[in-house]
């Protein structure tokens, strides 16, 4: 097994765009910049910029667009925890943790591991990065570069670092971008992000053996792959194809040709990973900051942090019995009641303790669940109602409210009651 550092992989990024079965127009002028937009026209083609906020599109000869970053939404740093892809043997993970904006790079490191002999030397056997991502802001300075432009645009690296940017003509129906942060120091990736829709198609990648279409797929491109079928785990993607599972390639390409018209290269040897609409439900969706949620789910959350705050004392004391009698705070039914079978039956219900029910709603869009009752007596300590088990029953469980029963007699929480 060889293990390399990635710090210096995917510092310049290129994109090659060629717009297919698209009529050439006569050119207008290659280069127009303005105070908002910048254009750069190939024969067949254009590359359109916003430049406050950053984003880019690709138009065909006809002006329409077949390909755009999606809305840069500026949704500010991301950390990313140390996340594996590929995942041992080899199988490309599907989620990434990927910021999804135009012209993201993540500060930070990666690594990834080879096998180093028998038939898949040189195969990928496993990655980890880790870091903050970063993206683009504005374009802070644009000035022509032949029949092209040359771009500085500002990030939200408090650092200070910007982007370099190159766009030119390459060819009929042919737009060039090539993008490489200054400084480079520290940078692991760089990665893009396009607007897709649900029935665009995707084609090439060097051939994939699970589908003509990646639609939906997270896969890699790396230049040594070598596969056997029929030896990973039953189950598993490397049971299709070792070590690198269904995704896998045998001459693996960093291209391909969308179903609405145009093609996608990446003109480098380093390791590239598409993520086809796989892992990104709503691209352009505002980020989820601690400030950007309604009145509502605040309130529930503030309710939920109470009731979590009035528990704390329990929680203490058992976490302190634990260390003396390994039994933990929390405990399935089958350790609570070893002689109750339809106890030990439940996998979604616990009691913290002895005297604490709790039936957490794990089924979305749910807003009521059967609740088994152990033997004894159990409150609800929201609405004083009882119920005696052993038996089961139906109890209502609102987004707001978390179903939990105290053993009557028992008051485990101080003030225990909880609005929503």
């Amino acid at each position: 097994m060889r293990r390399y550092p990635l710090a210096a992989v995917m510092l310049v990024v290129l994109l090659l765009l060629l717009l297919l079965l698209v009529p050439a127009v006569a050119s207008r002028a290659a280069v127009s910049i303005t105070k908002n937009k910048l254009v750069v026209r190939a024969r067949g083609a254009a590359a359109l910029v916003n430049r406050d906020p950053f984003q880019l599109r690709i138009l065909a000869g006809s002006g329409v667009s077949v390909l755009s970053e999606i809305a840069n939404r500026t949704p500010g740093p991301t950390s990313l925890p140390p996340t594996m892809d590929p995942v041992p043997p080899g199988t490309d993970a599907q989620p990434s943790g990927q910021l999804y904006a135009p012209l993201s790079f993540l500060v930070g490191q990666e690594s990834i591991s080879q096998y180093s002999g028998s038939v898949w030397g040189g195969d990928l056997m496993s990655g980890v990065r880790s870091g903050v991502q970063y993206s683009a802001r504005d374009v802070i300075a644009a000035r022509r570069l032949g029949s092209g432009v040359s771009l500085t645009i500002s990030t939200d690296d408090p650092s200070g670092r910007t982007l370099r940017v190159a766009i030119t003509p390459a060819g009929n129906g042919l737009i060039r971008v090539d993008v490489t942060p200054h400084p480079a120091t520290g940078v692991a990736m760089m990665s893009d992000s396009f607007a897709s829709s649900r029935n665009e198609a995707f084609y090439g990648f060097g051939g994939r053996h699970d589908s003509l279409d990646q639609h939906g797929r997270a896969l890699s491109s790396w230049v040594e792959e070598e596969n056997l079928p029929g030896l990973g785990v039953a189950g598993t993607p490397s049971a299709v194809l070792y070590p690198n599972g269904a995704t896998a390639a045998y001459y693996p390409q960093a291209q391909f040709i969308s179903s609405r018209g145009y093609g996608f290269a990446l003109t480098q040897p380093q390791l590239v990973r598409f993520r086809m609409d796989s892992a990104c439900t709503d691209p352009g969706a505002p980020a989820r900051t601690p400030w950007s949620y309604d009145r509502q789910t605040v309130s529930a959350y503030r309710a939920l942090s109470l009731l979590h705050q009035r528990a704390a004392p329990l929680i203490l004391r058992l976490w302190r019995a634990a260390d003396r009698t390994g039994i933990p705070p929390t405990r399935p039914l089958w350790l609570e009641f070893p002689s109750d079978r339809q106890a030990a039956a439940q996998q979604q219900e616990w009691t913290l303790g002895d005297d604490v029910l709790v039936a957490p709603v794990v089924t979305e869009g749910a807003r009521s669940r059967t609740v088994y009752f152990p033997a004894g007596c159990w409150r609800d300590p929201d609405t004083h109602l009882t119920e005696r088990g052993p038996r089961s029953a139906v109890g209502s469980a609102p987004l707001t409210r978390l179903p939990y029963f105290f053993r009557c007699g028992t008051d485990p929480f101080p003030t225990a009651h909880v609005g929503a």
